[in-house]
């Protein structure tokens, strides 16, 4: 059965894997702080493939934002990519 998810831009590659979510976070920190707000989080979810990346954005800090500071910090991006690899299509 197909992946259906209408979230998922159709450019999308067919495999996002662990790897390449990690990488896509690591690109979009601009600042280098190791710290990834909502800016940050929507053009990863856009180079992720997602048509709506504020809503992304907005679900993923709130899946993964454990101190509700507004931000993903690098103890808080574990969670956030397996949040993100439920939401992509990863086989």
């Amino acid at each position: 059965m197909p992946h259906f998810n209408h979230f998922i831009h159709k450019s999308v590659p067919d495999f996002i894997d662990e790897a390449r979510v990690r990488d896509v976070l690591k690109k979009v920190d601009v600042n280098r702080d190791g710290k990834l707000d909502k800016k940050e989080l929507r053009e990863a979810a856009r180079q992720l493939g997602a048509l709506n990346g504020a809503w992304r954005a907005f679900r993923a800090l709130k899946h993964a934002d454990a101190n509700n500071d507004g931000l993903i910090s690098e103890e808080e991006q574990e969670e956030l990519v397996k949040y993100l690899l439920t939401k992509y299509k990863t086989t």
